[in-house]
């Protein structure tokens, strides 16, 4: 089970106290074969409390979490259930000068959400449809007044400002939008949505922005972007073929048994670069070449998914003829799409043609996600940093955060029963949380440069609900620590994990 498809379910990600070490970068380790592995002795995949929501994980169009009704304004705060706990976040990271950032008052702290109203029916018209989680806007506030109800953030209430996005807007005018809104209309200390639109603004207007994916030139771009649940691509691409080819899932065996492997991504220069410096470069140190490499032109809007699809069916026709049996699928947030988008439409494509290759995933193809056709998935194997579901948890413990998020919904009425439900509760417990642990750190100064060297200072302390395990630090903004091996199974129809969470 996973994200959205059609949701503007934003993806992020976090951590908090302990090592400030960097995770590595796109020349590190692979980490364990497919079969096996074992905890990295200097992470723990339990590490403590708090995160924040996001995807990578999960066919999901758009980019926001948290949500409700219609409009836009600011959200009241309320006292909510309280469930203890907190970041473990200790202040004073930013120096304690007592500059306020923007939307930060003696008493309330502002941030900067969007929610969409129509992506839980854009999902369903992809055929990834579930349980609607009606007003997202209820699952945001109910995780900002736990944390309100613990007497706040440093004794400010965190305080939303909301704003509407819709799938069938084009995602730049959205983007642009809500920047209007979060720097003009009002004034926020950090903002939750993705893309350079939404970066640039922030980084102007002195917030820090919280999104994901994106490769190493974009974070160094934007030094006040994090994406505690992400990972940036170039390095996730590679270590997926490093995982792969440890793996043996390259060799020519009688299901597949050219070796020849074809590649896709979206067609932007992020995902060119990562396509380069990643999957490419990945084959290339394994001795290993691509036989056909191919882009496919971003959806900005729901409206335009269908021309996306006719050129991913064209993509298949090409691959099948040329006898190639080994496919990877560079995928990640693009446009409408939250994540995984292209794996989904690649996938429903190729079934129709009866085109089944092996595939190497990882986190941001969504390899457990429930709506992928299974014929299709005979032979996956894969790498995965989400941790989204008890089902994730298979062989270690549950991930406690996930499921203290989920408590908090349930204490406020909310159903996190199904993937989508689940998914929007984790973004907004992910937004509270990493907001309570970066700004904890901050302590009275709020200013930009404070804030951005608090995020830093959390190391492995912060857990976000979406991750087996975070790092943040100097240079180290996209805090993905932590994946696990697994394996399609034919017999059960159901991903079998073959690993321990490890750091590759």
């Amino acid at each position: 089970m996973r994200k959205l498809l059609v949701a503007l379910a934003l993806v992020l990600v976090a951590s908090a106290c302990g090592s400030t070490a960097q995770t590595g970068s796109g020349d590190g380790a692979a980490g364990p074969p497919l079969g096996g592995g074992s905890n990295n002795p200097g992470l723990s995949p339990a590490a403590t409390s708090a995160g924040t929501g996001a995807d990578g994980s999960g066919v999901a169009v758009g980019g926001t979490s948290g949500g409700g009704p219609t409009g836009r304004g600011t959200g009241s705060s309320g006292a909510g259930p309280s469930s203890g706990g907190g970041t473990g976040a200790t202040s004073g990271a930013g120096g304690g000068g007592g500059a306020a950032g923007p939307g930060v008052t003696d008493d309330a702290i502002a941030l900067g959400i969007p929610f969409c109203n129509d992506c839980a029916a854009a999902n369903a018209a992809l055929g990834a449809g579930g349980e609607d989680p009606g007003d997202t806007r209820r699952y945001m506030q109910a995780a900002l007044d736990e944390v309100n109800a613990r007497g706040g953030v440093n004794g400010r209430q965190l305080v939303p400002v909301f704003h509407e996005v819709s799938a069938a807007d084009d995602i730049a005018a959205s983007q642009q939008a809500a920047c209007e809104t979060f720097t003009a209309d009002s004034k926020v200390l950090m903002i939750f949505f993705r893309g350079e639109i939404i970066y640039e603004c922030a980084q102007q207007a002195g917030i820090l922005a919280v999104g994901g994916d994106g490769t190493g030139p974009i974070f160094e771009k934007y030094p006040n972007l994090f994406a505690p649940a992400s990972i940036r691509l170039e390095r996730l691409y590679q270590v997926t073929v490093r995982s792969m080819v440890r793996a043996g899932w390259h060799e020519p065996t009688p299901p597949w048994p050219t070796g020849k492997i074809g590649l896709i991504t979206w067609d932007t220069p992020d995902y060119r670069y990562a396509m380069e410096r990643g999957y490419l470069a990945g084959l290339q140190e394994a001795g290993l070449e691509a036989t056909d490499v191919r882009y496919i032109a971003v959806p900005a809007a729901a409206g335009s998914i269908a021309e996306a699809s006719a050129a991913i069916s064209n993509a298949v026709l090409a691959f099948r003829s040329q006898g190639i049996d080994h496919v990877f699928i560079g995928d990640g947030q693009a446009g409408i799409f939250a994540g995984a988008g292209l794996t989904f439409l690649f996938l429903s494509n190729a079934e129709s043609q009866g085109y089944y290759p092996r595939y190497g995933f990882n986190s941001n193809n969504a390899p457990d996600f429930d709506s992928h056709p299974p014929a299709q998935l005979s032979g996956m194997l894969a790498i995965d940093s989400f941790d989204t579901e008890p089902d994730n948890d298979e062989g270690i413990e549950l991930n406690p955060v996930r499921e203290r998020c989920f408590e908090v919904m349930r204490n406020a009425g909310l159903p996190v029963g199904q993937a989508q439900t689940r998914a929007v509760a984790i973004g907004a417990c992910e937004i509270a949380w990493f907001t309570e642990a970066v700004v904890s750190r901050a302590g009275d100064d709020t200013t930009l440069s404070s804030m951005i060297a608090a995020g830093e200072s959390l190391g492995t302390s912060y857990r976000s609900p979406y991750s087996y395990g975070n790092r943040l630090g100097p240079g180290q903004h996209d805090g993905v620590a932590l994946f696990r091996a697994l394996a399609w199974d034919d017999e059960c129809e159901c991903v079998e994990y073959t690993s321990e969470p490890f750091e590759p």
